[in-house]
């Protein structure tokens, strides 16, 4: 993964943004909103990822394709057919163009969540949410370390048995779920030694005890706050858009004694710098480097 700005801040900063992308996310679905949030993510999860990110683009824009042409065979709303089968069944402009949309919506969360996945690791998500819900934390942490750590390990034991000449090549049905079933007793059996050994360090370390404090390295510094005032007020103003009933502007006096441009633009354009804002970071970060450089 390629070096984030976003990502060397407090939790607290990353937190609030990408609950503002994906709550923002389900609300604002008007074209240009959609467009925006899809770009913007798509440039983002690129910059997270490189070149490793094309095949999860490829992959979730081939099923937005899907989702596009495949929802008006499920809905018929519309009057412009485009063509009919089945004994009249009508596949209509209007359900594809619905389609597009929905498709676009579920390939934009999609990349957020992708974006979201990269951020909250285990210490951070346990950070944000220890005082909320620890023991709810901490289990979620435990599972989320659990799960891939069982893919490796069963990974590690099937590569084992093949090399001891205790798979074969052909088998019959009954013989591989014999062979899974042996796999997945052993699986168990490391699961449950692997818990009795985490309990048993987590008593030795105090953990439950009344008055234990936790320990954390993340510090609120003048950078991060400056950065949670600057997305709390584009949330703010983007709350206040949802509020008045116009994503397009909203209906205030002053906003409609602007141009008809600048009114039409200025929720848009709140939108696109708040999606943007780890990547207005970045591009900060390389502006200060160029300088320094350049001063050698």
């Amino acid at each position: 993964m390629h070096r984030d700005r976003l990502f060397s801040h407090h939790p607290y900063v990353g937190g609030l943004y990408f609950l503002g992308v994906l709550g923002f996310g389900m609300f604002y679905t008007k074209p240009m909103f959609l467009l925006l949030s899809g770009g913007l993510s798509t440039l983002y999860y690129r910059s997270l990822k490189g070149d490793q990110a094309w095949k999860r683009i490829s992959g979730l824009l081939l099923a937005a394709l899907v989702i596009s042409l495949v929802n008006p065979f499920f809905s018929e709303f519309g009057e412009r057919v485009l063509f009919t089968y089945l004994g009249g069944r009508k596949y209509t402009a209007e359900a594809l163009v619905y389609g597009l949309f929905t498709g676009g919506l579920f390939y934009t969360m999609m990349m957020w969540f992708g974006s979201y996945h990269l951020f909250m690791t285990s210490d951070r998500y346990a950070y944000l949410f220890r005082n909320m819900a620890p023991s709810m934390s901490l289990l979620l942490v435990m599972i989320e370390r659990l799960l891939p750590l069982l893919h490796k390990k069963y990974k590690a034991m099937e590569t084992a048995r093949s090399v001891m000449g205790r798979e074969k090549k052909e088998e019959t049905l009954l013989e591989k779920i014999r062979e899974r079933a042996v796999l997945f007793s052993a699986l168990l059996g490391w699961t449950l030694e692997g818990s009795i050994s985490t309990a048993d360090s987590m008593i030795s370390r105090g953990y439950g005890l009344p008055g234990r404090r936790s320990f954390s390295l993340y510090t609120l510094k003048k950078e991060d706050w400056i950065l949670l005032i600057y997305m709390a007020f584009l949330i703010l103003m983007l709350m206040l858009a949802l509020f008045l009933g116009d994503q397009g502007g909203g209906r205030t006096a002053f906003i409609e004694d602007m141009g008809p441009f600048f009114r039409s633009m200025l929720t848009p354009g709140v939108y696109g710098l708040f999606l943007a804002t780890p990547l207005i970071l970045n591009l900060l970060e390389e502006i200060k480097w160029f300088i320094l450089k350049s001063e050698i």
